[in-house]
């Protein structure tokens, strides 16, 4: 049994065995190569999760690490399909790598595939991720156009920013739908403070519909706004100058933002 194990199982033996337990025995003996014993943990520690919700004590990488365990045991075939049933549970840029991690070099191109429609199916924001990561750029494009805004506003900026910016060179209607939504989030939730955010990416939006000769689309994003937002008095009138066609100044990155605090504190 590896060093610290005893003492371990002892602890757990007197105040219960939790599947976060379950995961850092399972681990400690991954770490030693001991990979029955250390499956046989997990396998322990999934079946706990089925009983009650265990909060801070669930273990949240036991599928992962049951994966990993049973494709270091030679049964590839079987993480894989624990991989696949997880990934169309919920398809995301992580359970799409530990997918193609168990993949044939032959079949990447199938599966990535299948991966893609699936997530187009069931997960807007999954089906983002795994479009951005793999650059599959066309593909997405031709998804945003076909989807209702509101969807795309329903969605955090941490998916739909990175999506904006990978667009913007070659598919810049698309582009410009989803900087539209980033904009339409914020004023939704009405925090003043994000406003210059909103702003920027208005503006954005502004130029790519115009670029790509969609001018009546901006046009329909300004009714819009002005129908449903005339009343935030800190957004409308700096707004209305890009509407005008007067650039305001750029709001600065978070990068720029973090730089400069980072600078006043060790001045």
């Amino acid at each position: 049994m590896p060093e610290g194990t005893h003492a371990y199982l002892a602890l757990c033996e007197r105040t219960g065995t939790t599947p976060k337990d379950c995961e850092n025995i399972a681990n400690i003996y991954k770490v030693k190569r001991k990979y029955q014993d250390a499956l046989n943990w997990v396998e322990k520690g999934l079946k706990l999760e089925k009983k009650e919700r265990w909060g801070n004590q669930s273990g949240f990488g036991l599928t992962g690490l049951q994966q990993d365990l049973l494709n270091n045991l030679g049964r590839r075939e079987d993480a894989f399909d624990i991989a696949w049933l997880e990934f169309k549970k919920h398809p995301s840029k992580i359970s799409y790598e530990k997918l193609m991690k168990f993949v044939d070099a032959k079949d990447v191109k199938l599966w990535h595939q299948k991966a893609l429609e699936k997530a187009k199916d069931t997960s807007l924001s999954g089906f983002i991720d795994i479009c951005v990561k793999t650059k599959e750029w066309d593909k997405l494009a031709d998804h945003i156009s076909s989807i209702d805004n509101e969807r795309l506003e329903e969605l955090s900026h941490y998916t739909t920013e990175r999506a904006a910016k990978g667009l913007t060179k070659k598919y810049g209607m698309a582009a410009a739908k989803i900087y539209s939504a980033l904009g339409m989030r914020i004023l939704k939730q009405g925090k003043s403070k994000y406003y210059r955010y909103a702003l920027g990416h208005f503006r954005k939006a502004q130029k790519l519909y115009e670029k790509t000769g969609r001018n009546q689309l901006w046009l329909d994003i300004v009714e819009r706004v002005r129908r449903n937002h005339s009343r935030k008095y800190s957004f409308i009138p700096d707004f209305e100058e890009i509407v005008a066609g007067r650039l305001l100044k750029k709001p600065e990155s978070f990068e720029t933002r973090a730089l400069k605090r980072w600078k006043k504190q060790i001045t």
